[in-house]
C-alpha cells in the first residue's frame, strides 16, 4: 500500500495558502484561539457627524496599561488584544472636549461596541460618563455565558471546582450521572473531565482552553479536562455554546475558556480555608436501612492567591496555591463466603425460597446414551478438606470473613464501614505579565497539580480489595507564553506557545503474590506482575487487584494571530500547529482473572437450576469457568506511543455594516493527520484476498455446509510492513469549515441574531486510539475436555502444558489472529463534523435584566459505527429462530472441528465447534469488525432561554431553561442491517432549568434595614450575603435489554411509580391482573425489531439545591474577613439508583434498589480573607 507523503504536501499547502491570504490582507498573517477582548466603535459629534482622527485610548484601571487607536475617515476605531478586566475609554481631538467613559468591563473573547459622542470645546475640558448596560454591547452572534471571579468564588460551588459551573449554562449538561458514592464527587480537579455535553455534543468533544491555549490537562486532546485551576486565580469563566467564530474548532458543541487573573498595581490576595466533617453530613438511605452509622468524613480545602506589581506599570505577578485532602466514607454491605462455606460446609446455604442448595461432585459426572447427565452430591453437602484446591485455600486466607448475619441466602453479610476513599492533591499556578512598552506585552503562566486517589471498588479491605484506583496518581503541568505586539495603529500580532502534560499511573499498593508461595502455573509469577489473580464468583463480591497501567499525554501548541482594522472590518487570519501525543501502557492480567459460576457443582452439567450449584463451591474445588462473571483468562497488555499532528488555518472578518448591523464571516481549515504509532505497533487494514499461511488439506469438508473449505484467505495488515502505509486510514484533506453570523440591533433594547457554522470533531477525542492485534494477547481458559461436565483444568494448573499465547507483534503477518476475532479501521474513514445553527433575540428589560431566547440546532454527521463483515448468512440465521419455524439449537449444535489442534490457545482449537462458526464466510476467524464506518449521526434541537439579572441593589441572578430533543443513530439494530436506527439519545433530558443568585442582604448602615445603626450592632448585622444554585431537570432514558420487545407505546404508571415498579414492567410470566402485559422477549437467535429507549422510561431525577450564607467583616484597611456556611443538597434529596435490570426474563425487571446515587446533604464551613 502506498505511503502518504503528508509533511511535504502539508508544508506546501499551508505556505501557499498563508502567502495568498497575506497578499490580500496586507500585513495580516496567522491566528488562533483568542481569549483577549476587542473594542470597536464610531466617534461622532453631538449631531451624529463623523469625527476622523480622534485618539481613542483604552486604559486598564487595575494596571494603568494603555492601548491607543485612531478613528479613521469613517470615524471607526478599534482597540484590539485587551486582557479581560476593568477599563476606562478616553477619546481626544483638538477642538473637542475629552470624552471619558469609565466602568467598562471587558469579558473573555469579546468584541464590544462603544459609542463615543464628543462635544465641541477645549481639549482640557472633560466629559465623563459611566458605561450603561446597553451602551457596551457585543458584536458577535453567539450564545455564551460569562461568570466573573465574584460568581466563581462565591456561588456554593462544591469543592470549588470551577468546571462544575458548566451545569449552569443553557444547553449544557453533565453526562456523568452519579455525583455520589461511586467515586465522582465533582470536587477534585480531575473530576468528570470530558463528561459534559454542550448543545448535543458528543461527550469529550468540546474545546477547553486556558487563556486561549489548549491546556486543561488532557494532553492527548481528549476534549475535556483533568485539571481545574484554583478558583481565586480565575478572572473569568466563559462558555460559548453556539460559537461560529472561525478561530474555534475541534468541537461538536461548545468552547470553554478560562481567563486567569493578572497582577495589578496594587497588592491583592486572598486566603481561604474550607472544612467538612461527619457532624455536618446527613446519612445515605442505604446506610440507614442497614443500620450503618455515618462516620469518617474528613475534608479540608485550603487556597491562597496573591498578585501585585514587581515594577509598577511594567511588571506584574500572580501566584496561587490549593491544597486539598478528603476522606469520603463509602459504607456498604457486600457478600463474602460464610464461615461454614469457608470450611466447605454448604448445609446452611439456601436460595431465596428457603430451599437448600446442594453441591455436587463434578468428577462423578455420567451421561447416558440419550445425553442425560447426572452427578453425585457431596455427602452432607460438605466438600472434604482433601478436595479443597491448594491455590483456593491460600487465596481464601486473604479473603475477609463475614461480619454480619446477612439474609437467608447469605448475601449482604459483610458490613464495610467506613470504607474510606482517600483523595488529595496539591496545585500551584503562577503568572507574570511584562509590559515592555505601549506596543509590546508578554505574559507567561505555568501550573502544576499532583493528585492521588485510593478507593476500593468492591468495598473490601486489602489485600482482597479490588480497585483500579488504589492508588491512581494524576499529575498535570501546563506552561503558556503569550506575546502581543502592536505593529501599527491598525495591526496587532499575537503569538502563543503552550505545553500541556498529564501523567496518570494506576498502581497497586497491596497483594504481593510472592507472600503466598502458590503452586500456580503462570510464567509471570513473582516477576513483572507480583499481584494476586482476580477472582470473580457469581453471587459474591469480586476480589483482588490486578495489573498495572499508565497513560502519559502531552499537547504541544504554537499559534499566532494577526488582526487588522480596515474601515468597518476587523480582519483576523490565523495558523496553528498542535501535536497531541498519547503514551499508554496496560500490563494486563498476567496472573490471570478467574470466574466461577457454579456450573461444576450443580446437579446437571448442561443446565442450571435454583437448588443446586454454588460459585464459591466451584472456587474451593478449584474449577474455574470460561463463562464466569468475567470469564477466565490470562492477558498480556500492549503499549503504544500515539501521535496526532494538527494543522490549522483560518480567516475571520467581523464587519460592522452599520451602527446597528454586524456580519461575521469566517473560514477555517483543519488537517488532522491520521494517527501514527512511534514504532509502527498498529494494524492498518484487512486483506480479504491473500492466502493465509494456514491451509487445511485439500478437499477438507466443512461439516456445516457439506462443501470443501478451499483456500483460506485473509488477515490483518501492519504498519510499515511490505510497503503498507503507517496509518490505519487515509488522510482527510477536505475539512473546510464555513462560518457566518449576523446581528441586528432592532431597537435600543432588542437585538436579533442568527448564525451557522461547521466544525470537525477532534480526531484524537472522537476517534482516537490504535488497533494492536498481535501486540497484546489474551489466552482464554479452556474448560471443555473430552468428558462432558468433567473439569479439564484446575485453578492450580489452569493451562496444562503452559499453552499461553504470546504477543508476536507483526511477525506472523496474516496469521496473527487466526482462530480469533479481529478489528480494523475503515480505510476510507472521514472525520465526523457538526453543523450548528442558531436564531434568537436578546431583550434588555427594565431592572437591568437581559433575556436571551434562541432556537438552536446541531447535527453531527459521519459518526463511526462498527460493522461485522464475517456474519453467517442471514438465511442460516433464520434456521435458528423458532418464530420462523427454525430450531433454536441449530446454530449452537457442536460439529466436528476441521481446525482442531491447529489453533493452540484459542477457542477454535477444540475437537468440536458450534455450527455458527463454520457458517461464517471465513471460518478461520471469529468476528471481523470493521470500525469507523461513517454512517452514524446525532441531532439536537432546542429552545433555550436565559434570564440574567445584573448586579443592582445587591442582587445578581441568572435563570436558564432548555427544552430540547436529542436523537442519535449510532448503532445497528441487527448486525445484518445496512443502516443505523434512530433512537433517543442516552443523554436526552427534555427539560432543564438552572437558577443561581447572589444577594447582599439589605442590613446595616446605608442599607434598607438598620441604616442608622453603628458600632457593634452595625458590625453584627451588615455584610451578610445569601447565594443559591438550583437545578431542575428531566431524567435520562433507561436503555432496555436487547431481548426486550415492547407491546405498547407508553410505560409510565404516573403516581403509582414506586421502587418496586418504576414503570409498567408486566411480562408474560408476571402479567397484570387481567392477564395482559407490556413486554415480551425475543427468542433465541431472533432479530430485534424495536428501539432501546423510550421517552417515559427514565432515570430518577428531582430538583437539587445548594445554598450558602456569608458574613463579610472589614478588619482594617481593605482587608475583609468572610465567614462561609454552605450546604450542598440542602433538602437532602435522594436520587435512587435506577441502574436496574431491563431484561424481562429477570425477576427484578423494572425494580429499583433502595440505594442513593447522589451525595446526601453535606455542610461546609469556611473562612476567607481578602486584601
Amino acid at each position: 500500500m502506498e505511503e502518504v507523503k503528508m509533511p511535504i504536501r502539508l508544508v506546501r499547502f499551508f505556505t501557499s495558502a498563508l502567502i495568498a491570504i497575506a497578499a490580500m490582507l496586507a500585513p495580516a498573517v496567522a491566528g488562533a484561539q483568542q481569549f483577549k477582548a476587542n473594542v470597536t466603535g464610531t466617534v461622532t459629534d453631538a449631531q451624529g457627524g463623523i469625527i476622523p482622527g480622534a485618539t481613542v485610548t483604552m486604559t486598564n484601571t487595575d494596571t494603568n496599561v494603555a492601548v491607543e487607536s485612531v478613528s479613521d475617515d469613517k470615524g471607526v476605531f478599534s482597540v484590539k488584544d485587551l486582557v479581560p478586566g476593568p477599563y476606562k475609554l478616553a477619546a481626544a481631538l483638538q477642538g473637542f472636549k475629552t470624552f471619558v467613559r469609565d466602568g467598562i468591563i471587558l469579558h473573555t473573547a469579546e468584541t464590544a461596541t462603544i459609542a463615543v459622542k464628543m462635544e465641541v470645546g477645549r481639549l482640557e475640558e472633560t466629559v465623563t460618563v459611566s458605561a450603561g448596560l446597553s451602551e457596551v454591547e457585543t458584536n458577535q452572534s453567539v450564545l455564551s455565558q460569562t461568570m466573573d471571579n465574584k460568581r466563581v468564588s462565591e456561588l456554593p460551588l462544591n469543592g470549588r471546582q470551577v468546571y462544575m459551573l458548566l451545569q449552569l449554562t443553557s444547553g449544557t449538561l453533565f453526562t456523568q450521572q452519579t455525583f455520589g458514592a461511586t467515586g465522582f464527587s465533582g470536587t477534585r480537579a480531575w473530576d468528570v473531565n470530558g463528561s459534559v455535553s454542550i448543545h448535543g455534543s458528543r461527550t469529550g468533544n468540546n474545546e477547553f482552553l486556558v487563556d486561549g491555549a489548549p491546556g486543561s490537562g488532557t494532553g492527548g486532546g481528549s476534549g475535556g479536562w483533568n485539571y481545574a485551576p484554583p478558583v481565586d486565580a480565575i478572572e473569568e469563566f466563559k462558555v460559548d455554546t453556539a460559537s461560529t467564530d472561525a478561530q474555534y474548532g475541534r468541537t461538536s458543541g461548545g468552547v470553554v475558556n478560562l481567563t486567569l487573573r493578572s497582577g495589578t498595581n496594587d497588592l491583592r490576595g486572598s486566603v481561604t480555608g474550607l472544612f467538612r466533617g461527619t457532624a455536618l453530613d446527613s446519612n445515605q438511605i442505604q446506610n440507614i436501612l442497614n443500620n450503618i452509622s455515618n462516620k469518617g468524613h474528613k475534608y479540608f480545602d485550603g487556597e491562597a492567591m496573591v498578585s501585585g506589581p514587581i515594577r509598577r506599570g511594567r511588571t506584574f505577578f500572580m501566584g496561587g496555591y490549593q491544597g486539598f485532602y478528603e476522606e469520603i466514607p463509602f459504607p456498604s454491605t457486600v457478600t463474602v463466603p460464610t464461615d461454614l462455606q469457608r470450611a466447605g460446609d454448604f448445609s446452611q446455604t439456601f436460595n431465596a425460597s428457603g430451599q437448600l442448595i446442594q453441591v455436587f461432585d463434578p468428577l462423578t459426572t455420567t451421561c447416558n446414551a440419550a445425553g442425560v447427565c447426572t452427578r453425585a452430591a457431596f455427602v452432607n453437602n460438605q466438600i472434604p478438606t482433601t478436595r479443597i484446591n491448594p491455590v483456593a485455600s491460600a487465596l481464601l486466607a486473604q479473603m475477609p470473613k463475614a461480619s454480619a448475619p446477612g439474609t437467608i441466602t447469605g448475601t449482604n453479610n459483610f458490613i464495610s464501614s467506613p470504607n474510606l476513599g482517600h483523595y488529595r492533591y496539591n496545585s500551584y499556578l503562577t503568572r507574570i505579565d511584562q509590559v515592555f512598552s505601549e506596543k509590546h506585552r508578554l505574559s507567561f503562566s505555568n501550573s502544576g497539580n499532583w493528585g492521588s486517589e485510593r478507593r476500593a471498588e468492591n468495598s473490601l479491605p486489602p489485600p482482597a480489595l479490588r480497585s483500579d484506583n488504589w492508588p491512581t496518581h494524576r499529575n498535570h503541568y501546563l506552561a503558556t507564553a503569550d506575546d502581543s505586539l502592536i505593529l501599527g495603529p491598525r495591526t496587532i500580532l499575537n503569538t502563543r506557545v503552550s505545553y500541556d502534560a498529564f501523567y496518570e499511573p494506576h498502581d497497586k499498593e497491596f497483594g504481593p503474590l510472592g507472600s503466598l508461595t502458590l503452586p500456580f502455573n503462570t510464567p509471570y509469577q513473582l516477576t513483572s506482575s507480583p499481584w494476586y489473580s482476580g477472582i470473580s464468583m457469581a453471587g459474591y463480591s469480586t476480589m483482588f487487584a490486578q495489573g498495572f497501567r499508565e497513560s502519559d499525554q502531552r499537547a504541544y501548541s504554537v499559534m499566532s494571530t494577526m488582526s487588522r482594522t480596515m474601515g468597518g472590518h476587523l480582519l483576523k487570519v490565523g495558523g496553528e500547529f498542535r501535536l497531541y501525543r498519547q503514551y499508554r501502557l496496560d500490563q494486563g492480567n498476567l496472573n490471570g482473572t478467574f470466574g466461577f459460576d457454579g456450573r461444576f457443582s450443580r446437579r446437571n452439567p448442561l443446565t442450571g437450576d435454583s437448588t443446586s450449584g454454588n460459585a464459591f463451591a466451584d472456587f474451593l474445588l478449584g474449577y474455574p469457568s470460561a463463562n464466569g462473571n468475567t470469564g477466565s483468562n490470562v492477558s498480556i497488555g500492549a503499549q503504544s506511543d500515539q501521535r496526532y499532528p494538527n494543522y490549522i488555518a483560518f480567516v475571520q472578518d467581523d464587519w460592522k455594516l452599520s451602527p446597528r448591523a454586524t456580519l461575521n464571516i469566517g473560514l477555517r481549515y483543519d488537517y488532522q493527520a491520521p494517527v501514527t504509532e512511534a514504532q509502527d505497533r498498529q494494524t492498518v487494514g484487512y486483506d480479504p484476498s491473500t492466502p493465509n499461511p494456514l491451509q487445511l488439506p485439500a478437499g477438507t469438508i466443512n461439516p456445516a455446509t457439506g462443501q470443501p473449505i478451499g483456500t483460506l484467505r485473509g488477515g490483518l495488515l501492519y504498519a510499515g510492513v511490505n510497503g503498507n502505509r503507517r496509518t490505519p486510514y487515509k488522510g482527510d484533506w477536505n475539512n473546510f469549515q464555513p462560518r457566518v453570523s449576523f446581528t441586528y440591533k432592532v431597537t435600543e433594547s432588542i437585538s436579533a441574531r442568527a448564525n451557522y457554522g461547521r466544525s470537525y470533531l477532534g480526531l484524537s477525542a472522537c476517534c482516537g486510539g490504535v488497533q494492536q492485534d498481535g501486540y497484546s494477547q489474551t489466552t482464554s481458559l479452556i474448560t471443555a475436555g473430552p468428558d462432558i461436565g468433567v473439569p479439564f483444568t484446575t485453578l492450580d494448573s489452569p493451562y496444562p502444558g503452559g499453552q499461553f499465547l504470546q504477543p508476536v507483534g507483526n511477525a506472523l503477518g496474516l496469521a496473527t489472529t487466526n482462530g480469533q476475532g479481529m478489528s480494523f479501521r475503515n480505510p476510507d474513514f472521514k472525520i465526523p463534523y457538526t453543523d450548528q445553527w442558531m436564531t434568537g433575540v436578546n431583550l434588555e428589560l427594565p431592572g437591568n435584566i437581559g433575556l436571551d431566547v434562541a432556537y438552536v440546532g446541531n447535527r453531527i454527521s459521519g459518526l463511526p459505527v462498527t460493522r461485522n463483515i464475517n456474519l453467517i448468512p442471514i438465511g442460516e440465521q433464520m434456521k435458528g429462530i423458532a418464530r420462523l419455524g427454525g430450531n433454536p439449537t441449530y446454530l449452537s449444535t457442536q460439529l466436528t472441528n476441521p481446525f482442531a489442534g491447529l489453533l493452540p490457545g484459542t477457542t477454535l482449537n477444540t475437537a468440536t465447534v458450534a455450527r455458527s462458526q463454520l457458517l461464517r464466510p471465513n471460518p478461520l476467524f471469529q468476528g471481523i469488525n470493521q470500525d469507523f464506518n461513517n454512517i452514524g449521526y446525532a441531532t439536537y434541537n432546542a429552545l433555550e432561554m436565559a434570564l440574567n439579572k445584573r448586579l443592582t441593589k445587591g442582587l445578581a441572578a441568572n435563570v436558564t431553561y432548555t427544552f430540547s430533543r436529542r436523537r442519535q443513530a449510532t448503532d445497528l439494530l441487527n448486525s445484518w442491517d445496512a443502516k443505523t436506527f434512530e433512537d433517543i439519545d442516552p443523554n436526552d433530558r427534555p427539560h432543564r432549568m438552572t437558577i443561581t443568585a447572589l444577594y447582599a442582604l439589605p442590613f446595616g448602615p446605608g442599607r434598607r434595614f438598620g441604616s442608622n445603626t453603628s458600632g457593634a450592632v452595625a458590625r453584627l448585622i451588615e455584610g451578610w450575603q445569601y447565594n443559591v444554585i438550583g437545578e431542575i431537570t428531566s431524567g435520562t432514558p433507561i436503555g432496555m435489554a436487547s431481548n426486550a420487545i415492547p407491546l405498547q407505546n407508553t410505560f409510565s404508571i404516573g403516581s403509582n411509580q414506586s421502587l418496586n415498579q418504576w414503570f409498567d414492567n408486566s411480562t408474560k410470566t408476571h402479567p397484570r391482573a387481567d392477564g395482559t402485559y407490556a413486554w415480551d422477549v425475543i427468542g433465541t437467535n431472533d432479530f430485534r425489531v424495536s428501539r432501546l429507549r423510550f421517552p417515559d422510561v427514565r432515570q430518577d431525577s428531582k430538583p437539587l439545591w445548594s445554598m450558602s450564607f456569608f458574613k463579610n467583616t472589614g478588619i482594617g484597611g481593605d482587608r475583609v474577613l468572610q465567614f462561609r456556611a454552605e450546604v450542598f443538597n440542602v433538602f437532602n434529596t435522594r436520587l435512587y439508583n435506577t441502574a436496574i435490570s431491563t431484561d424481562p426474563n429477570n425477576p427484578n425487571f423494572g425494580v429499583v434498589s433502595n440505594s442513593q446515587i447522589n451525595f446526601a446533604r453535606t455542610g461546609q464551613l469556611g473562612l476567607r480573607m481578602t486584601f
